[in-house]
């Protein structure tokens, strides 16, 4: 596999024309045109377990535009947003909203990137050269050459951010690639959470990149969560990339139901002894959409702890695979892993796989996997008819109760209820512009307890 299979249209004149456009110092050109060089090479898979599950066919890279995207009038179906409240809404790669409220007294601080980019160049400078351990990623490498707008939030030491920080990022012009690159940085004994969003509405096919680095201070608590139902035109490469520091928590939600090829990845790196992290994935896939989403746990230190849970729903002719692997070092003395994927088919002509893997370098830890895909009960639907229900109500029965023990792991009730209706569009059928519909009647819904207990399917000691 080589660049050939993403024949996008670009070079270092191309990333040469971003940085100049954007009237960038000689220190970030060069990252990109570093960065483009590791695009050129890179397989698209560097793992030899995962390698083949890759398939980019279907996508017109050939086709996308690395041209600035234009302003606008904001498309009438973004105007449910209007009444939400958000910190940070882009449009097209610009800024129409931003706003901290009272974090920006507790020395909070929220830029769009080109503005962290004029007044804050050095804070730039050093966050972006930090990425340490992160494993070799042809789509991260893609996205540092021709990314071209994004935030960065940083929250000093000691302090607790107590509202979530709503980013909103829309698109509206097809041909496009709308790259960003988004930094959250957690300092000593903090706490924030984020939730990313983005939605887009185009007539043919657009590329959406999108890269989060969430690097989390000693004792510090973050809550990063990225939902997005994109346009079924959209091509999305999604990458999260987090780093935990001693006795740091992480705590990541992903929501994949839009795009035509959507391929994300999450690494999180538990750097730091006593680390805790924890990834929930949610994939609902219908009509001919394809879903390729990856979580890695990578255990560096002592006495960490890992779990990464994905459900995924596929109907229709959507596929889908989730893969993710384990890796503890030879360091990771004490280490407590889990990593699940499951998911479940609401019509024969879906498909789905999951294929979770270890490596483990280190006897004295405990390390489980699970993983499974079926087709819905036909027996459970007849019973719900049986009982006076429809079929689309027994199968919508079905799905929440598949995929209700796993978003009650959610911290944030805001993002539960937005991922509930997010999924019962799906099921539906119906367009993005009935979400705030769709979240109202999930917040009625009564939230369960979370579970507690560590899911343990084999050991290794």
């Amino acid at each position: 596999m080589n660049a050939e299979q993403m024949p996008l249209p670009l070079d270092e004149k191309t990333v040469r024309g971003i940085s100049k456009r954007n009237e960038e110092p000689d220190w970030l050109l060069e990252r990109r045109l570093s960065a483009l060089k590791s695009f050129q090479k890179l397989p698209l898979e560097t793992s030899e377990i995962f390698r083949k599950y890759v398939d980019v066919q279907g996508a017109e890279w050939e086709s996308f535009s690395f041209e600035e995207a234009q302003f606008k009038t904001l498309p009438s179906i973004f105007r449910f947003l209007e009444k939400q409240e958000a910190n940070l809404v882009q449009h097209n790669g610009r800024t129409l909203r931003l706003q901290l409220n009272g974090a920006a007294e507790q020395g909070v601080l929220l830029l769009d990137w080109k503005t962290a980019l004029e007044k804050h160049e050095k804070l730039l400078e050093s966050r972006m050269a930090g990425k340490s351990g992160e494993e070799p990623n042809k789509f991260v490498s893609l996205n540092e050459a021709c990314f071209d707008s994004g935030y960065v939030l940083q929250v000093p030491d000691n302090v607790h951010v107590e509202q979530p920080i709503r980013i909103v990022n829309l698109f509206s012009e097809a041909g496009k690639t709308h790259a960003q690159q988004n930094g959250v940085f957690v300092g000593k004994n903090s706490q924030v959470s984020v939730v990313e969003e983005a939605y887009s509405v185009a007539e043919k096919q657009a590329l959406y990149s999108n890269v989060t680095r969430v690097v989390v201070g000693e004792g510090g608590k973050a809550h990063h969560a990225t939902l997005q139902s994109l346009d079924e035109h959209t091509v999305v490469l999604s990458n999260k990339l987090g780093r935990l520091g001693k006795d740091a928590k992480g705590n990541w939600t992903a929501g994949h139901f839009g795009g035509l090829l959507n391929i994300s990845r999450t690494d999180t790196f538990l750097q730091g002894e006593g680390a805790q992290a924890q990834d929930v994935e949610v994939a609902f896939g219908a009509g001919r959409q394809r879903f390729n989403v990856t979580s890695n746990l990578f255990h560096r230190a002592e006495n960490t702890q890992g779990k990464v849970s994905s459900k995924s729903v596929f109907k229709d002719k959507a596929k889908g695979v989730f893969k993710g692997i384990i890796d503890i070092s030879e360091q990771a003395k004490n280490t407590l892993a889990y990593l699940a994927g499951h998911a479940v088919l609401l019509s024969p002509d879906a498909s789905a796989d999951a294929i979770p893997a270890l490596k483990i370098e280190n006897n004295e830890v405990k390390a489980t996997h699970s993983a499974s895909v079926a087709q819905l009960n036909e027996d459970q639907i007849f019973y719900l008819m049986s009982r006076g229900f429809s079929e689309p109500q027994a199968k919508t029965l079905m799905v929440q109760g598949f995929l209700n023990p796993l978003l009650r792991q959610i911290p944030l009730a805001s993002v539960q209820a937005t991922v509930r209706g997010l999924v019962e569009l799906k099921l539906q059928g119906q367009p993005v512009e009935k979400l705030e519909e769709a979240i109202v009647a999930a917040q009625k819904e009564e939230m369960a307890p979370q579970e507690t207990l560590f899911e343990r399917h084999y050991k290794y000691r």
